[in-house]
């Protein structure tokens, strides 16, 4: 991000801005922690807009609820929309748990590869969501775009014309999640 003012609020140097913007972007959810009005503590929210990421940026040093916050990403993931969910590790389990099971999150790896400029990790990664799900078009069209920006436009040629056959939404459950 090149906003001075989001990279100062931002405990993680904006890589979660950039994420959730991303996210955002694909008319997504972000879920996240927010203080309290007094302070004293610390819930999980669901935001929809870029006006609210305001309240989920920067470290929070207490336990926060999650109340009924798993049951929204499921729902979220099951209507087929893009969802970024943060927390701490333990947090994170436990919204896998809830789901069922550990859903290939290489796409999502690839993303935030792609968002820091690690070119060969996001390479690596697209592939291993194309080897999971061949008929994923944003993996195929995310690919194109990198070979393009590598110069690779044979490559990129070949990947954007897989990406045009495809179906351009996917229908299956939690394939737009994302955990950090």
């Amino acid at each position: 991000l090149k906003d001075d003012s989001i990279r100062m609020s931002s405990s993680s140097g904006a890589v979660f801005s950039a994420l959730a913007s991303y996210v955002l972007s694909k008319k997504g959810v972000v879920y996240g922690v927010a203080m309290s009005e007094d302070c004293y503590s610390a819930e999980y929210i669901s935001v929809i807009d870029e006006e609210g990421l305001v309240k989920l940026r920067g470290s929070k040093y207490l336990q926060a609820k999650v109340g009924n916050t798993y049951k929204q990403v499921q729902s979220d993931l099951l209507d087929g929309k893009y969802v970024l969910f943060t927390g701490t590790g333990c947090q994170v389990s436990g919204l896998k748990n809830f789901l069922g099971k550990d859903y290939d999150t290489s796409y999502n790896l690839a993303l935030v590869y792609h968002l820091l400029r690690d070119y060969n990790k996001a390479g690596i990664n697209y592939c291993k969501a194309i080897q999971t799900d061949h008929m994923s078009f944003e993996a195929h069209y995310n690919l194109a775009i990198l070979l393009k920006h590598l110069k690779f436009y044979k490559e990129s040629l070949d990947e954007m014309e897989k990406a045009t056959t495809l179906v351009t939404t996917s229908k299956t459950p939690y394939s737009h999640a994302a955990y950090v």
